[in-house]
């Protein structure tokens, strides 16, 4: 028993390896009592008990590396999820950018050209940085955001405004912004109007830390066309929100604004995290 039990002392708990050394030391003190006499008749009753504490313990370990295993899978299974996430989210920008790109090839090869360099900036710095989990700091997301709007204002007939009101930094998932404010410039605001106002508002208190995209446009249905395609910019950028770091997405309309609110719990952690 004591032979079986070498491999689980090694690699198991202490509080577990103390219920092995119980078992060898109360079976040898019980042999070596009933040798000189001590006690008797007490040999069977010891190792009956021993017998049913050690297997009490192999199950209280299998019982452990079960639930280490589940846990691990479950991780693995996340990781895979937030993966294929973020796998959805970057075609759906991509797709966006590169149409308007097209536009210009063939009658302003420069402003092409330059279009071009901002959506490379913005692959620098947000879809390069999307590993599933690693976060990035809102600042670098708000370079993103700018890239996209380059693109956006390529089109000169567009006369909305963008307006950014960034009080702290901190760590968020990549593409955790970008596609509220595209929601919101393409299905929440009149584009080519000059009244039409975009607002991205970023600060804390001492519980969580907010991001606010808000809108005056006359708002727009949760539908799957104002969500992105299939819903997948909008709602994948929710679900990694809530996954990676237990972040919560509200969206409200009061006085002619639209507003998605995002809320991360400081609790985590995690904002030191400048992996």
């Amino acid at each position: 028993m004591l032979s079986y039990s070498i491999f689980y002392w090694k690699n198991s708990t202490t509080a577990k390896n103390l219920i092995v050394g119980y078992i060898a030391f109360s079976t040898i003190l019980t042999a070596f009592l009933e040798f000189r006499n001590k006690v008797n008749s007490l040999t069977d009753a010891i190792l009956a008990f021993d017998i049913i504490v050690y297997y009490v313990y192999l199950a209280a370990i299998q019982h452990s590396e079960t639930q280490s295993e589940l846990y691990r899978k479950e991780m693995e299974l996340e990781k895979e999820k937030l993966t294929l996430l973020v796998s959805q989210i970057k075609p759906h920008y991509i797709n966006n950018a590169l149409l308007t790109i097209r536009e210009y090839c063939y009658d302003d090869p420069e402003k092409a050209a330059e279009l071009i360099d901002h959506f490379a900036m913005y692959l620098r710095n947000n879809i390069n940085g999307s590993d599933s989990e690693k976060l990035i700091l809102l600042s670098k997301e708000i370079d993103a955001v700018r890239e996209y709007l380059a693109l956006e204002y390529a089109d000169i007939t567009k006369k909305f405004r963008t307006e950014f009101d960034i009080d702290a930094d901190f760590m968020i998932p990549p593409l955790s912004v970008e596609p509220f404010v595209e929601n919101a410039v393409k299905h929440g605001i009149d584009r080519y109007s000059a009244d039409s106002v975009v607002r991205i508002h970023a600060y804390e208190d001492d519980i969580n830390r907010f991001i606010e995209i808000l809108d005056n446009g006359r708002g727009f249905d949760l539908n799957e066309e104002t969500l992105g395609k299939g819903g997948i910019g909008f709602k994948n950028a929710a679900a990694r929100l809530e996954m990676i770091c237990n972040g919560r997405l509200d969206i409200s309309r009061e006085n002619n604004w639209t507003a998605v609110i995002i809320k991360i719990p400081k609790e985590l952690g995690y904002e030191n995290d400048h992996r």
